[in-house]
Order: structure tokens, then sequence, then C-alpha cells
């Protein structure tokens, strides 16, 4: 799973993380186009996620974010086991996780491993009302 970058939303307190790679091309207006190869980026490693947990730390610190967003590419095309041990890691840190997805519901093979995806859910229907 590759980390293609990371940007901070001020105006919605959010540490923003996008994913390469999309399987379908077909979103009307994509506004990452440049995100659907999924070798864009670097490969997430132990120093990458290390790096971008300080900076949620030392931005929620500083109380300029509160929300990690997941945003791509399409977050649900990532492997599986990759893409959950990166949420899990992340939700050590803070449980506002918002998952940007096209998905209307959760595809097959992440059943057993999104056992706490009603949250990401949850909260992406919040931040809809919101916006």
């Amino acid at each position: 799973m590759n980390i293609a970058g990371t940007e901070i939303n001020l105006k919605h307190k959010a540490l923003e993380i996008y994913l390469a790679g999309c399987k379908h091309h077909s979103c009307k207006g994509c506004h990452n186009p440049e995100l659907w190869n999924f070798d864009v980026g670097d490969v997430l490693n132990k120093h990458i996620l290390q790096r971008i947990t300080c900076k949620f730390q030392e931005l929620h610190k500083a109380k300029l974010v509160d929300y990690v967003w997941v945003l791509g590419g399409e977050p649900l095309d990532q492997h599986p086991s990759e893409l959950f041990e990166f949420l899990v890691a992340i939700n050590n840190y803070t449980t506002n996780v918002v998952l940007w997805t096209h998905y209307y519901s959760v595809p097959a093979v992440f059943h057993n491993k999104f056992h706490f995806y009603n949250n990401f859910s949850r909260l992406c229907d919040e931040w809809l009302q919101k916006c």
C-alpha cells in the first residue's frame, strides 16, 4: 500500500492521508485521478507510519487537527490486511478517523477485517451533514 501524501485541512481540522490506487476510474468528477495508479508515492513502512502518527500528535497538541481523513485513490481498493493494519495503527492515536470512499457498502473481502467500519460510516455521515 502506497501513501501518496498528506495534507492539513484547517477548515475541517483534519490530517488528510492520501492512498494511491483506484481500480474503477469511474467516479464522475474524480478530484484525484493522478492517484489512480497504485505505484504513486511511497510504500507504507514503519518509518512512514511513525512520521504520520507524529505529525498527527503534534498537530493535535497544537489544536490544529482533531480528525484523520483517509482518502485516495480509493482506500477500499487497497490490500485488506494492509489497510486494516494501517487503520488500527491510526486508531491508536485517534478514533476520529473518516474513511472517504465511493463504495456504498464494504466490499465482501473486508467483512472479516472491518468490525469497526460502522464507526467510519457514522463519522462520514456526520461530516456530510455538516458540510
